[in-house]
């Protein structure tokens, strides 16, 4: 599954099946930002390219660890609930 994918997925899911689609969203970022990082190291991509790169993983990076807390603490707060 592709971060696209992953994304769109979590979007559609609720409950365990969306935190588990954002948790392969969070691991397919993590490829992502490899691969850039080799990109960059095998100059494909020059100093420039990389840090745009770089910023725009950080920012996903940001939303998507802020969307998956919230999903989670609102499975903590519907298990109390329970």
């Amino acid at each position: 599954m592709l971060l696209h994918d992953a994304l769109i997925a979590a979007r559609h899911d609720k409950g365990p099946a969306r935190a588990a689609a954002l948790r392969e969203a969070d691991l397919r970022l993590d490829q992502l930002r490899q691969y850039g990082l080799l990109a960059h190291q095998w100059r494909w991509w020059s100093d420039g390219q990389y840090e745009h790169f770089s910023r725009l993983c950080e920012e996903t990076g940001r939303l998507l660890g802020g969307w998956r807390r919230a999903v989670a603490a609102q499975m903590k707060a519907r298990e109390e609930a329970d």
